[in-house]
């Protein structure tokens, strides 16, 4: 095959790949190309698991969320724990970097107290999702089992809205 050939195919083909990245991005689905950037689902939710004893509690009083109406306690990577703290859900101000690898976890509690599920904010590699911060989301059991995963628009369409403050809210207080 001639190079402008074999350099056209390949061009094609990571058209291809490349539309077909916009695709799995859209959807949160892995469409198998070598350049999509995914979740390692598993790993996250085996972290989700054992929150407690591997984040950093950002609250250790309920706070009424001004998302969900529900009090709500959140656990952090260490390395967004502080940059979390700083921020306020009525402020654009603040400017926060969220790195990959970066896990929130927030409770969601009912009246007395009790853990009704979680919510699950994980920024994802380069590439996952640029037009929302590269994060992933996921809605769980308070165990850690899976409700819904990968790219929840219900969460996108809000977290869209904070890209100078690393796609966050952080707490009211």
């Amino acid at each position: 095959m001639s190079a402008w050939r074999e350099q056209s195919l390949s061009m094609l083909l990571g058209a291809g790949c490349v539309l077909g990245c916009a695709a799995c991005a859209a959807d949160g689905a892995d469409s198998g190309c070598a350049a999509c950037a995914t979740v390692e689902v598993d790993a996250v939710l085996g972290t989700v698991s054992t929150y407690q004893s591997q984040l950093v509690s950002i609250n250790d009083e309920p706070v009424a969320s001004l998302a969900l109406g529900a009090p709500v306690r959140v656990w952090a990577s260490t390395d967004v724990a502080e940059a979390y703290r700083r921020l306020d859900p009525l402020d654009d101000g603040a400017i926060a970097v969220v790195e990959e690898g970066a896990t929130l976890v927030r409770e969601v509690l009912a009246t007395d107290g009790t853990v009704t599920k979680l919510t699950v904010l994980y920024k994802g590699p380069p590439d996952y999702r640029p037009d929302a911060g590269n994060l992933w989301f996921a809605v769980t059991t308070p165990s850690g089992d899976a409700l819904a995963e990968g790219a929840l628009e219900e969460c996108f369409a809000c977290h869209v809205t904070r890209a100078s403050n690393g796609y966050l809210f952080g707490l009211h207080r």
